[in-house]
């Protein structure tokens, strides 16, 4: 595997990560290369060279050329861009990953919107402390042709309790980095894991809901408060005085 660092733009220094595997040979269509060599008496053992890109020369002189009997290669790549608020010194590396993990610290929710801030005034002091928006990251993740975006490293005004309003809240900053990009938006919890296959499938496998009053950084004292409405609005308008 090769792992690059690439300058971030951030208040302090900080850097970007390109994990990108190594080409791994495609698959080998077996069935019809082995009746050509076998017609010819040509040895097996040289599919060992030809599947790591050595033609082989048949008899007559024909040389096989491991392109025409066998997929493209693969690799995984994927970009990790934390604590940024202009990532545009990574894109020529990260174009087309196929995960794209990205910041997204702020966000202009309904709780935003309810009190007079809209989306340019989030961007601004995002952009000022040194982070990014949903929609700044998923420009990105459009403009580089990333294959899915993970936004993560919230603000500690976004509760993460698992809860419904929390859901409701990341459905919110889902939604807003979908409007500028078109592939798949996972916003990220702790103990997420994105498992990707070499054939480059993505299976996320997600953390067991967690009950209120379970949840470590919970501020609800029931449920039942938290359904009734006026423990939430209490637990944002904290975390937003925290952040």
């Amino acid at each position: 595997m090769r792992i690059r660092a690439v300058e971030m733009d951030h208040t302090v220094p900080t850097v970007g990560w390109l994990l990108e595997e190594y080409p791994r040979p495609g698959s080998l269509h077996a069935d019809r290369l082995l009746p050509l060599l076998e017609a010819h008496g040509v040895e097996k053992r040289l599919l060992g060279q030809f599947k790591l890109g050595t033609p082989i020369e048949l008899p007559t002189g024909e040389l096989l050329q491991p392109s025409d009997f066998m997929d493209p290669p693969t690799s995984r790549r994927i970009g990790l861009l934390s604590d940024t608020r202009d990532c545009s010194r990574a894109a020529a590396h990260c174009e087309g990953v196929d995960v794209l993990v990205h910041e997204c610290t702020n966000a202009c929710t309904n709780f935003d919107r309810q009190r007079g801030r809209g989306p340019d005034t989030i961007r601004r002091l995002a952009v000022e402390h040194g982070h990014s928006t949903p929609q700044m990251a998923a420009q990105f993740a459009s403009e580089i042709g990333a294959k899915r975006l993970v936004l993560t490293h919230f603000s500690s005004r976004y509760l993460g309790s698992g809860s419904a309003y929390a859901d409701g809240v990341m459905n919110e900053i889902r939604n807003l980095a979908k409007q500028h990009y078109g592939g798949p938006v996972t916003c990220a919890r702790d103990f997420l894991r994105v498992e990707m296959q070499v054939n480059g499938e993505v299976h996320e496998h997600h953390p067991p809901r967690q009950p209120y009053e379970e949840w470590p950084g919970n501020i609800f004292k029931t449920a039942s408060e938290a359904e009734g409405g006026e423990a939430v609005e209490a637990a944002a308008e904290v975390a937003e005085a925290a952040a």
